[in-house]
This record gives structure tokens, sequence and C-alpha cells, in this order.
């Protein structure tokens, strides 16, 4: 063997000794930041800041010391400012985006520059997971305390509206034999898994290795949500009745499921599909459901304008598309997806009815948004199966409420 020869291969040892040794220096005089220790990866406690990355999204999510998304609020209004108060669920927090992107931060910019003598103030207090119930809770919380002009209720369509109606009747294939299915269906689960957690390992080894030189170049905690995803889809399959786990191979499309089983695809998504396979549409097919669910959903915006009045605040209902009111590449996905809708909920004007019919009585105002995405945006504003907006949906959506809002403010 040549001199040449034993250099090329002694030099890769040579840099990764260099490395290690530098980076053990490194971290003996500077440390590494500490990364927050998740028991819940879909839910950030307060001062948090992670990275999820899925097959759809990469974004970054930081928290502050009251738990929800963007900078410190501070408590005294200043002079001469209009402060909004944003409240919702997962679309008012801004699952998919970086935070310059989500709606209520291209809103607050947009509204700052239009208005040169006032300065604007939104704060997101918007919490994935949570329902028009919670919203009243947090608006209760929060109102008082930061003293808003404005109060922006993000209701969903379908979404929101499912969690106020009357759960639909279960209507289920008739079960085969439901061990055999659990079986195959955890045994792909498995198959996909062990993957993953090659992967993770990998990383968790370099990461060790130099652990000063790998927080350079990630500063924040990265999540990846498969793994997650795979481990909550585990405990569903365990638990969900027989004829529920043959429907889930009879009615999903079959790449799909293969989405869901290798952790592409939020399991709760699923659980919906078996459980409630008209979950998003319901209230259109059914005037008992609407009548049930607008009279609930009016009690809760009845409290929410009692507190914002007796605060000095003026509240608007945020009418947030979903992608089955929007087109039928979106409506198709979702059925492939394990939903079901009838008619054509991209041409309906119902979920917005609905909305102005709950509101009816509390005189709050709806900023309608559909017809405008409907014209703007037809299927390419969401993350295809995650159903969130992308940056193009969040943009849109900004862009409307910022001429709602200006129209507001100049009058008042």
């Amino acid at each position: 063997m040549n001199k040449k020869t034993v250099i090329i291969l002694l030099l890769p040892l040579a840099t990764l000794t260099l490395l290690f040794s530098a980076d053990k220096v490194l971290l003996k005089i500077f440390g590494i930041p500490v990364k927050p220790d998740l028991r819940d990866v879909f839910f950030l406690p307060p001062n948090t800041a992670v990275v999820y990355q899925g097959p759809e999204f990469s974004y970054l999510a930081k928290t502050n010391s009251l738990g929800f998304r963007g900078r410190e609020y501070q408590k005294p209004k200043a002079v001469n400012t209009v402060r909004i108060l944003a409240f919702g669920d997962s679309f008012t927090f801004g699952n998919g985006a970086d935070e310059n992107d989500i709606w209520i931060t291209v809103l607050e910019k947009n509204l700052g520059r239009r208005l040169k003598d006032r300065k604007i103030e939104i704060f997101n207090l918007g919490q994935p997971g949570t329902s028009p119930y919670n919203y009243l809770d947090n608006i209760k919380k929060f109102v008082p305390l930061f003293n808003p002009d404005i109060l922006l209720i993000g209701i969903v369509e379908g979404e929101d509206i499912g969690q106020i109606a009357p759960p639909p009747e279960k209507q289920f294939i008739p079960a085969q034999s439901g061990d055999t299915v659990r079986n195959r269906l955890l045994a792909r689960i498995a198959a996909g898994q062990s993957f993953s957690d090659k992967t993770v390992n990998i990383g968790r080894y370099i990461t060790n290795l130099f652990p000063y030189f790998s927080a350079l170049l990630s500063p924040y905690k990265k999540v990846d949500i498969r793994p997650a995803n795979m481990s909550n889809l585990v405990t569903l399959i365990s638990r969900v009745a027989d004829e529920q786990l043959t429907s889930i191979e009879n009615t999903i499309d079959p790449e799909v499921l293969d989405m869901y089983l290798k952790g592409d695809l939020n399991p709760n998504l699923l659980s919906l599909a078996i459980a409630k396979p008209d979950f998003f549409s319901a209230f259109m097919e059914n005037d008992e459901i609407v009548k049930q669910a607008a009279e609930k959903l009016g009690v809760v915006f009845n409290e929410i304008s009692t507190v914002a009045e007796n605060h000095g605040a003026v509240p608007f209902i945020v009418d947030i598309p979903y992608g089955l009111f929007i087109s039928k590449v979106r409506a198709d996905t979702m059925v492939k997806m394990g939903f079901m809708y009838s008619g054509q909920p991209w041409m309906s004007g119902e979920p917005v009815d609905f909305l102005k019919q709950a509101a009816s009585p509390s005189g709050m105002t709806v900023f309608d948004n559909l017809s405008y995405f409907r014209e703007k945006c037809a299927d390419d504003c969401f993350f295809p199966y995650d159903g969130h907006f992308n940056a193009k949906g969040n943009k849109l959506l900004a862009k409307h409420l910022e001429e709602y809002l200006m129209g507001f403010l100049k009058k008042n």
C-alpha cells in the first residue's frame, strides 16, 4: 500500500477525531442549550420551542410564558394601540406554519402597515385540539387580563360545528375476523416503526457523538410526528371494536390507509372517520341537528358577547373555511381518508348560514370567508391530507380579514 493510499484512508478518521476533540472542548467551555422534554409532543408547555417535521410540512413553533404561540404579551396596553385577541383551535394556532406565515401574524403586519397613526397588536390565543367551549373559557380568562378592543373567534367550518352537534349514529360494516384484522394492521405499523426507530437512533447517535456541533446545527428540539402518530395509532387499533377494524380496511383508500399506518397522518382523523364518518358534514343533512347545534353554539356566542361588552371589546366571529366546503378535490380526498358527505358541500352556503343563525341572538357579526376562498384558492390553500392552511391559505385569510377590519377601524 503506497503512502498516498494510506493518507486517503486515514484522512476521514483524522477528521472525525479532530471534530470529536473540538466538540468536547467547545462543549466544556460553552455548554449546549437545554431542549424541552415533551411528555406529549402535540402539546407545548410554556416557554418551549420545537421544530415539527412531517411528510407535508416542517415548521418552528414557539410558546410564550402563557403557553400560547408568539411573543410575550404585555398586560398594560400602550396609548393609541388597537389590541386584538384571536381565539380558536389549531387553525388559529397555526399548525403547519412558521410564525411569520400564520394568518394572525400576517394580519397584524398588514393592518399595521395601513394604519400609520395607530399600533396594531394581535395576540394568538389559539390552542390545538380545543372546541368553542374552550374558546369561551379562554375569553373569560384573558379578556379581563389584556383589555382588548376587538375579539376574533375563529370557528372552523364543519370541525367546530361537529364538536357542538350531537354525534351521528354509528353504522358499521359487519365484523369479520377481528383478531386477524387487528394483528394484520398492527404488523404493518410495526414494520414502519422499525425503520423509523432506526432513523431516530442514528440521529441520537450523531447527537451524542457531537453534542455541541449538533446544537449549533439544530438549536431547537426536533419532533418527527410520525413515531408519535404510530404510537397513538397502535393504542387506537388495540382498543376499537372488531367491526370498526373491518371498516378501516374496507372503506379507506388503500394508499391513504398505508399513510395512516406509516404515521404520515394524524390518527385522530382516523378515529373520527371510524366513529363519525359524517362528522364534518352531518349538520348539513339533518334539520334537527342544525337546530340543536345552533342553539348550543348560540349559548356560547351569547356568553362571549356578554364578556366582551362588559370589558369594552367588540367580538367578531371569523368563518374559517375547511377544504370539504371549498372544492370537490378536497372533498374527495376526505372520502379517501374514511369520511363521507352527501350533495355538493363545495357549492353550499350552509356552513356560513349556520354560523349566522347561531350568532343571530347575540348580535355578533360573522366574517364570511367561504365565497372568497372558493374564488381565490380552490384546492391549493390546504395541506392535502393534514387539512390545515398552507402559506397561501393563511395569507388569503389574513387578506380578507384585513378588509373587514379596515372598514371597522376607519369608523371607530
